[in-house]
């Protein structure tokens, strides 16, 4: 795991944070979410996904991005409304064509 973004939501703390060998998402590179009372014994949630390194673009095409690195989040009334990450696109991981930074609403 790394990456972490941290924040309390006002009632506990969340996390989403990038899964680096796939081992607890199932994708390798894609994210986690879990929770905490106190800030230090987290709890993964039952929808772990947070997110993906596939990503669908407006005009329906999908790809596949090479990483997805340190994602955070920004918040609006209390609540996520876009996700942003270091990313880029190549054949595999670490192996960049181009890199950018991604910003993509979430659905609320």
């Amino acid at each position: 795991m790394e990456d972490p973004f941290v924040w309390h939501n006002g009632q506990h703390f969340e996390l989403i944070m990038k899964d680096r060998y796939g081992k607890i998402c199932g994708e390798e590179g894609g994210g986690i979410h879990a929770y905490s009372k106190d800030g230090i014994d987290w709890h993964l949630s039952k929808a772990v996904k947070a997110y993906s390194k596939t990503i669908r673009w407006n005009d329906g095409t999908v790809s596949h991005q090479a990483n997805f690195e340190r994602p955070f989040l920004l918040f609006e009334n209390g609540r996520p409304t876009h996700l942003f990450a270091a990313t880029g696109d190549g054949t595999e991981s670490y192996q960049f064509e181009r890199t950018w930074n991604m910003v993509i609403p979430l659905k609320v």
